[in-house]
């Protein structure tokens, strides 16, 4: 009898587990965008003892920084956290007020783009200290890590599609 349980969920939780794996694949495909770490961009690049140091004292300065604002993001959270219990509760109101959702949506996407433009700053700081021949060995690293990116993307959903 439990042999015959246990065939039955795994029959019926087939077409479950099929009908998410496309939903996996992408998910894959989304974590490759936008997550360029300075390390990464840097791989096979030479340094100068010079260069190092001042990237040392970067990393330095980024990290003290970041320390410092450590009560702030807790804060920033909590004010997240309301702006998307606000969103959610006028999903749940009876009449949607577009002026409102607007004024809310503009405020999620201030935040978004404050912290994208922290992190391209740093980025853009840490990319200054290279001489022109190493940001071309850069340019070639950032078209190699899209280039797997999407690669990497397309052959998990070709692989994981249902209906293939």
């Amino acid at each position: 009898m439990k042999i015959y349980k246990r065939l039955a969920v795994a029959i019926l939780s087939l077409p479950l587990i099929m009908g998410t794996m496309p939903a996996f694949a992408e998910a894959q495909n989304a974590r490759c965008i936008g997550k360029v770490k300075p390390k990464h961009l840097l791989r096979n690049i030479v340094l100068t003892e010079a260069q190092e140091e001042q990237l040392k004292a970067l990393n330095k300065k980024n990290r003290e920084e970041f320390m410092a604002n450590k009560t702030n993001q807790a804060n920033k959270t909590k004010e997240n956290l309301n702006l998307h219990n606000q969103m959610q509760d006028y999903l749940l109101t009876d009449t949607f007020d577009e002026k409102k959702v607007r004024e809310l949506a503009v405020k999620m996407t201030e935040e978004h783009v404050n912290r994208r433009l922290k992190r391209i700053q740093k980025q853009h700081a840490i990319l200054q200290i290279l001489t022109p021949e190493q940001k071309k060995q850069v340019k070639v690293n950032m078209e190699k890590m899209a280039q797997n990116c999407m690669h990497s993307g397309k052959q998990e959903h070709k692989n994981s599609h249902p209906t293939k």
